[in-house]
């Protein structure tokens, strides 16, 4: 695998859609695009 490099982003959210955030992820855990440490919640 490649390196891993930090990313930081600058985003300012105004409001979060929970059920959209909830969903996002349940789609990482399904597919794996989330470590699973990262997604305790």
């Amino acid at each position: 695998m490649g390196e891993l490099r930090t990313r930081v982003l600058d985003i300012k959210i105004e409001s979060i859609d929970s059920e959209a955030y909830v969903t996002g992820l349940e789609h990482a855990k399904e597919t794996k695009l989330m470590p699973e440490e990262l997604l305790q919640v």
